[in-house]
Order: C-alpha cells, then sequence, then structure tokens
C-alpha cells in the first residue's frame, strides 16, 4: 500500500515520523515522510496519517484526504471547539487523550510512542566525569515558557545555597540553564540539541548519575524514557503524563501543589495544563538524589516501548479505518 507520513515541524515529532515509517516499510509498505507545511493535499495515498500537535489549521486542511487518521498530542485544552475533523483521532498518552476529550473531541484509542531499542545499545564516546565533581546530572530538553524554566533554575540555586553540593551540571538543553544559573555549578554546555549526535546524547545519558526532567507540562514525556532506558534514574514532577508512562518505583519524585492553564499560544489556541511545584520540595529531593546511593534502574521496561511492536498496532488501526 501506498501510505503517507505527513509531520509537524517539531524535530522530535519528525524523528518519530520517521520512526514509524521505518517500521511500516519493515511491514511492505511504501512510504513517504512529507513536513506537514509543503505537503500536498491534491494527492491522496490508500492512507495517511498526521503525527503532530493538535493545530486548528493542520485538523482542517488535511481533514479534506478521504484516507487520513490524526495521530495527535496535546499538553492543555482548546479554547475554542469550533471545528471537529470527520476522521478519526488516536492520542499519544492516556493524558493527551484526556486533554482532546476535555476539548470536545472525539479520541479513538491510545498509541504510546515507540523506540528503536537498537538506540540503547549504541557505543558511546568515552565521557569524563567534569570538573571531578561527586555527581553529574544532565540537562537534556528543548525549554520553553510553559514548562516554568524559572522554577527548574530556582530550585538549583537553592540547592547550592543550602547543601553546595559537589555537583557538574552537563547541559543539552535549549535554551541553556546554565546561562541563568549564572555559575552556581560547572557546567558544559552545549548548543547543538536537537542535533547533537545520536553516540554522543546516548553517551550523555550514561556517564551521568541523573536526569533533570522538571518540566511542568507535557504531552508524552519522552527524554524520561530515554533516561530510562540508558539506566539512569530521573527526577521529575509527579504528574500526568510522566507517572503514566514511567513505572512507580522509577526515579525521584517531586510533588506538585497546584494545577495552572497558561495560555502563550500565539493565536490563544489552546492553554497549556501546568502542574506546578514547590521549589523547596524539589530541593530536597533532589538533596535526597545527590546523597543517596544510585537507584537501581530496570531499563528492560523501555521494552514495553518497542516500535516494532507499538507501530504495527497504529498501522492496523489505520487500516482497519481505512476498509471501514
Amino acid at each position: 500500500m501506498n501510505t503517507r507520513i505527513i509531520c509537524h515541524k517539531a524535530v522530535s515529532l519528525t524523528r518519530e515520523a520517521n520512526k514509524i515509517a521505518t517500521v511500516w516499510r519493515s511491514l511492505g509498505h511504501n512510504v513517504v515522510v512529507e513536513d506537514y507545511l509543503t505537503a500536498s493535499t491534491n494527492k491522496s495515498y490508500d492512507f495517511e496519517l498526521f503525527i503532530g500537535a493538535c493545530e486548528r489549521y493542520a485538523l482542517k486542511r488535511f481533514d479534506v484526504l478521504p484516507n487520513i487518521v490524526f495521530y495527535l498530542t496535546i499538553e492543555g485544552k482548546h479554547n475554542y471547539n469550533d471545528y471537529k475533523p470527520k476522521h478519526p483521532i488516536i492520542a499519544v498518552s492516556k493524558f493527551a487523550r484526556d486533554m482532546l476529550i476535555d476539548s470536545g473531541y472525539q479520541v479513538e484509542d491510545v498509541v504510546y510512542h515507540g523506540f528503536d531499542l537498537n538506540w540503547f545499545n549504541i557505543s558511546p564516546p568515552n565521557r569524563p566525569r567534569l570538573f571531578g565533581a561527586k555527581r553529574m546530572w544532565l540537562l537534556h530538553k528543548i525549554w520553553t515558557p510553559r514548562q516554568r524554566v524559572d522554577l527548574i533554575v530556582e530550585s538549583l540555586k537553592i540547592l547550592k545555597q543550602k547543601y553546595n553540593p559537589s555537583i557538574s551540571l552537563l547541559d543539552l538543553g535549549k535554551p541553556p540553564l546554565s546561562f541563568y544559573l549564572k555559575g552556581a555549578y560547572p557546567s558544559s554546555t552545549y548548543f547543538l540539541i536537537p542535533y547533537l549526535p545520536d553516540e554522543f546524547i546516548v553517551g550523555s545519558y550514561k556517564a551521568s548519575d541523573l536526569y533533570i526532567h522538571l518540566s511542568t507540562s507535557e504531552g508524552f514525556g519522552l527524554t524520561l524514557l530515554e533516561a530510562l532506558g540508558c539506566g539512569i534514574p530521573s527526577i521529575y514532577v509527579d504528574a500526568p503524563p510522566m507517572n503514566e508512562i514511567l513505572p512507580k518505583s522509577y526515579g525521584y519524585k517531586v510533588p506538585y501543589v497546584y494545577e495552572d492553564w497558561l495560555n502563550i499560544h500565539p493565536y490563544e489556541e489552546f492553554d497549556f495544563k501546568e502542574y506546578i511545584f514547590n521549589p523547596e520540595d524539589a530541593v530536597e529531593v533532589l538533596y535526597s538524589a545527590y546523597e543517596g546511593k544510585n537507584q537501581y534502574v530496570d531499563k528492560s521496561y523501555i521494552n514495553n516501548f518497542d516500535m516494532f511492536k507499538l507501530y504495527p498496532k497504529l498501522l492496523e488501526w489505520c487500516k482497519q479505518y481505512v476498509r471501514a
């Protein structure tokens, strides 16, 4: 069958589209991957998949295609529900499903994002511990204002003032959080994320003692599973979808204090749902991670997200819709 995957411009979603294409090609399908800004609506395929954020522009534009399925993520709730796509929606997480339903959309199923398990076995370059510190912690995300970078920075500053731990930061973030920390910790900063080689990213995880992921708003939480698959614990806010996709015994959890809504979308199209935490709580959890022994991480849990198990399910769902 001739199949097209139309993907959102976000780099992480482009990678997911290419993973799906790899799996579907292995099952004998001819698959093309196109960017949603340039994809034509004048040609239809046996079936098509749109993977991306739930944005009205994309829903309206591609809903005219006769055999399309929408595979959507969302981090909050739509303010406008004046358009309902006639084609089916599959969510990337239960959290995204609930937000889509609250926004007035019908969701048929949930299929998690998948991983190529060989990615975790990449032989990384040797990464020496930075500056001889007791612990090396990893910052690895594309941070946006909706994820409350201010709370993360404040937590790390208080930690330094209160306990003065021997920590170095390996900062692969964008923007680099070490800039806001004003030299509070010795750090090594790379500005090219997410375009760093896979060997470098895998090596950074495996060389670190802890992955810091204090984001207050997510649609899935891909990098948390990357850290788990590489065998290192994470610190994260104990809220969905983070605690949905991770085993209960994994990592160090920071409780959230209250839920909030933030609108920074350029067209006020939707509000982001945030789980706000107290920096003082985060400090105590961080210090516990610093003082404690290295936490055992069951890397085999990542097998639940094998793309060669998840994406055939997505394929069968799409084919079932086309047959119907």
